[in-house]
């Protein structure tokens, strides 16, 4: 008798720690699960990403070499672009100077402190600064690093990106603004007012237009190879963005 008291009492609790047992295991398999769908989640989220950037590389490859070398934001033009669709563009709204733009004409013209005689045999002193820039320039003057970088960017908003907005009939990307800006540094506002790159611009003509910039690699009739890389630098950038029609 009391050998079935004993098995009677015993029963609920083998059958509470039975269904304690399986409620557990049940309870621990769905933290499992959750922590599989989650990681294979993340999984499947890191795949898709990883297949985005590789999709999309090759396509902003260009953009962010060009990014790096003038510091301009990406506005992809294509011939035969009209002003109407570039209400938002860099010609008609300004902004600031990109700091990449000067920081690569510094690292082409170099910085003098004291005058010296360029190889056009102009006098000039600190980033390519001639008379035409300080007509009181004489020889053994001279001028320190932040008067220069001052200068320099004086030059650039308050001449040359009002000759461009005023010379360009069409759009252009930040990236062609900025090798023109270099362009126009070197060989000056008339010159490019009156050259044939000009020209070929406002016809919406980029390819020959890119091809004006190895015309001016000369100095006194001979070719200059400094010159020279720079042009190929400044038509690299100019149609690093462009897509022919």
């Amino acid at each position: 008798m009391q050998n079935i008291r004993a098995f009677l009492f015993l029963l609920p609790v083998t059958f509470l720690f039975i269904y304690l047992a399986f409620d557990t295991n049940d309870r621990q398999n769905a933290i499992e699960k959750t922590h599989r769908e989650s990681a294979l989640k993340s999984q499947i989220e890191y795949w898709q990403v990883e297949r985005l950037v590789s999709e999309s590389y090759s396509k902003i490859k260009a953009d962010v070499q060009v990014n790096q070398f003038f510091g301009v934001p990406a506005v992809p033009r294509t011939q035969g672009q009209t002003q109407e669709n570039n209400k938002s563009g860099i010609i008609e709204n300004g902004g600031p100077v990109p700091d990449g733009v000067i920081r690569k004409i510094k690292d082409f013209e170099a910085f003098y402190p004291k005058t010296y005689w360029d190889s056009a045999g102009k006098l000039t002193i600190g980033y390519g600064f001639t008379k035409d820039v300080i007509p009181t320039l004489k020889k053994g003057d001279t001028i320190t690093k932040a008067e220069s970088d001052r200068l320099l960017v004086k030059l650039i908003t308050d001449r040359y990106l009002p000759c461009i907005r005023k010379s360009v009939k069409v759009p252009l990307d930040g990236h062609q603004i900025g090798s023109l800006v270099s362009l126009i540094h070197n060989i000056g506002i008339p010159a490019f007012e009156r050259s044939q790159l000009l020209k070929y611009i406002n016809e919406g003509d980029f390819d020959n237009a890119a091809d004006e910039f190895d015309r001016w690699i000369h100095v006194n009739g001979d070719v200059d190879s400094n010159l020279k890389q720079r042009r190929k630098v400044e038509k690299r950038i100019f149609l690093a963005l462009y897509t022919p029609k």
